[in-house]
């Protein structure tokens, strides 16, 4: 499941670029002044570098998640997988009358920097995007 879930953490940074792995020695000082500013004292699973910024996997509090920074040190959001039974019920709603047979298999919430909460489920073949309401916002093929 921690495997799948930082293949997932990778596949919900926005693009789909090239990742790569980096050890923490290569992570910019500003990402690792503001990553441990946000998260005092956690240790970082693994280190990524995609389009230019820096993401850091971790598991807190049972949850995986990832925090996305550039390399300047902003935080650009933060992304931890949910359980699908606190995703807002109009997200299930809209999942079996536009998906029938299909099941939600993966929640994301998203908390960008000011604080807005968005969520990413995968059903079927795509990847769908809430609002912090539940309102549905767009669809992407799954890659």
């Amino acid at each position: 499941m921690k495997a799948y879930t930082l293949i997932l953490c990778f596949l919900f940074t926005g693009t789909f670029s090239h990742a790569q792995k980096v050890s923490e020695a290569k992570v910019p000082a500003a990402v690792k002044t503001r990553f441990f500013a946000l998260y005092p004292n956690m240790k970082v699973d693994k280190w990524v570098k995609k389009a230019g910024n820096f993401e850091a996997r971790f598991e807190k509090d049972k949850a995986q998640v990832c925090v996305v920074i550039d390399a300047g040190g902003a935080l650009l959001n933060t992304r931890i997988v949910i359980e699908k039974s606190t995703l807002p019920g109009s997200i299930a709603e809209y999942v079996a009358k536009n998906y029938p047979g299909d099941k939600i298999r993966e929640t994301i919430r998203i908390t960008d920097a000011e604080g807005h909460i968005n969520y990413r489920t995968e059903v079927g073949k795509s990847c769908l995007y809430f609002d912090s309401k539940g309102a549905f916002v767009r669809a992407e093929a799954r890659k």
